[in-house]
């Protein structure tokens, strides 16, 4: 039906907006129907906004609370074709060149994308992911832990050296499916998940 629907964990009710800006709706219930118009071919949820790619024109779009100054994405030529959120930093695959474009919070480096190209984007806490056009982990951002393990290396921006054909990024940790056919992993008796960062 087109039709998508998101909650704000603080029971705000925000509403996107066509060009981009910060929309607060109303603080009368969690639920908010995004219009019509607004159809999208992917999406993403951070801390207090939401982002996703336009299936018209391949631009990104963010709508945001008022605690959150995410709702503005750059403008591309091309557009994007995926996109992933962290608590505050957003990271987006460009349609032409494949490279990343990342947004928002830029402490320790987690919004400062190598060059690419790459298949897949995926934000954690305080680093991001992707998989590189040969299928190769790359990371970027913080090594380090937060709160009680503040200052002390994890690891979770050193991939090992595998290949992958999935990402995905967390708070301080990283995981990946590696790349091979499902008789193959099945024949190998091996876990196809593999994982670095903090195990704590």
């Amino acid at each position: 039906t087109g039709e998508t629907k998101c909650i704000m964990s603080i029971g705000l009710s925000a509403a996107p907006s066509d060009e981009g800006h910060r929309s607060v709706s109303s603080l009368d219930g969690p639920w908010t129907d995004v219009p019509d118009h607004m159809l999208l071919l992917d999406v993403c949820c951070g801390d207090f906004f939401t982002c996703g790619v336009r299936a018209n024109d391949s631009s990104a779009v963010c709508w945001a609370s008022g605690f959150s100054d995410m709702s503005k994405p750059p403008v591309v030529d091309g557009g994007f074709e995926s996109i992933s959120c962290g608590p505050a930093h957003v990271c987006a695959i460009r349609k032409t060149s494949k490279e990343v474009v990342c947004w928002g919070d830029e402490e320790g480096g987690k919004a400062h994308p190598p060059a690419g190209p790459f298949l897949e984007v995926s934000c954690g806490s305080s680093h991001t992911c992707a998989i590189s056009t040969q299928h190769d982990a790359v990371c970027w951002g913080s090594n380090e832990g937060t709160g009680e393990l503040e200052g002390v290396y994890l690891g979770q921006s050193d991939p090992p050296l595998v290949k992958l054909s999935k990402i995905a990024a967390g708070e301080m940790h990283t995981c990946g499916i590696l790349l091979g056919t499902s008789e193959e992993l099945r024949d190998s008796f091996l876990p196809n998940v593999v994982c670095w960062g903090s195990d704590r």
